[in-house]
């Protein structure tokens, strides 16, 4: 009686551990996000990326410089993000960007925990599968819609991400990463230490400043991305300090505007490309004095030749997270078609 008693018990341990063990915990995401490549590669730039879980609400917190700006609902072996209600205007817009940026370090912990390092994934081939049938299989879903709106700094357009879900379910993202893994340097981000920036600005205003960081590509190098981090000083040669909370797509004429500046004041500029050595040249702006409606006042830097470039962005939801770290909330990317 005896030894049937602890092989029952036994058993019941092996199936309670095995029906267990193959979810990761929430608190094993949030204790290992910053040693996500991506998460990582941000706070090199300082711009800390942080999560934290409100387990009284079952909330993920997303932080950005110790403000959360945004929350993730998880259950015992998932993750999602409902935006089915949301209102498109230009807050949730950037809002929603830099939630799916959190969303692919969240995802990078997970591949992580499970045993495959700095992994991500290949949205091209997997934006042609995604439905709920496929969540049940890989552990993966997202549902999103195109906008489109104009506001005071023109047209804006894109796709929206309505609902997210990520299992955390061990075997069904093993199936995920082993069918559409790709290591995060095979991918189509690019860490350059050799690719010096140039920089421009444009649509001046008496509070803000749009600013393009540029990498020029070699033909090798036309199928990936560059991204870069954009410092701003009050004096050419004073000290600068990083105002991009994002890194800006400087591979395809991205803006990042610097706002809540001082009217008729000059603020120089200079960037350099994530994981590189070599900033730009430093080029000048002056922000319109408050009775001039719209003449732009640049002084741009005669090393750089570089004319103005304007162009559409009307990334979808795949290829931002594909293209990964654009934006982490607080400020605005812009481009307009020319």
């Amino acid at each position: 009686m005896k030894k049937i008693f602890i092989f029952i018990l036994g058993g019941i341990c092996f199936l309670y551990g095995h029906a267990y063990a193959d979810i990761v915990s929430m608190d094993e995401i949030v204790n290992n996000f910053d040693k996500s490549y991506l998460v990582s590669e941000f706070n090199k730039l300082d711009f800390k990326m942080k999560i934290s879980l409100d387990k009284s609400n079952s909330k993920l917190n997303l932080i950005s410089d110790d403000d959360v700006f945004a929350s993730f609902d998880y259950k015992n072996d998932y993750i999602e993000y409902d935006n089915e209600n949301v209102e498109i205007n230009d807050e949730s817009v950037f809002n929603n960007f830099a939630a799916i940026i959190y969303f692919e370090g969240i995802m990078e912990t997970l591949f992580n925990l499970i045993g495959y390092k700095d992994m991500t994934l290949k949205y091209d081939e997997l934006g042609k599968e995604l439905s709920e049938e496929f969540y049940n299989t890989y552990g993966f879903y997202i549902k999103s819609e195109p906008y489109e709106y104009t506001d005071e700094n023109g047209s804006t357009s894109g796709d929206f991400c309505r609902y997210l879900k990520l299992s955390l379910d061990s075997e069904k993202i093993s199936k995920l990463v082993e069918k559409y893994g790709v290591d995060v340097n095979d991918g189509n981000v690019v860490e350059s230490n050799d690719k010096m920036p140039t920089i421009s600005v444009d649509n001046i205003t008496t509070d803000s400043i749009t600013v393009y960081a540029t990498v020029n590509s070699s033909e090798s190098d036309m199928s990936k991305k560059f991204f870069c981090a954009i410092y701003r000083s009050s004096s050419a040669d004073g000290e600068y300090e990083l105002v991009s909370d994002f890194q800006v797509n400087c591979s395809d004429g991205v803006g990042f505007v610097d706002t809540d500046l001082q009217s008729g004041t000059t603020y120089y500029y200079k960037a350099i490309t994530v994981g590189g050595s070599k900033y730009s040249d430093v080029i000048s702006a002056t922000t319109l004095n408050n009775d001039v409606k719209n003449d732009k006042n640049v002084s741009d830097n005669p090393k750089t030749g570089l004319n103005k470039i304007y162009f559409a962005f009307g990334c979808g939801i795949i290829s931002l997270i594909m293209s990964i770290i654009i934006l982490i909330y607080h400020n605005k990317v812009k481009s307009s078609a020319m």
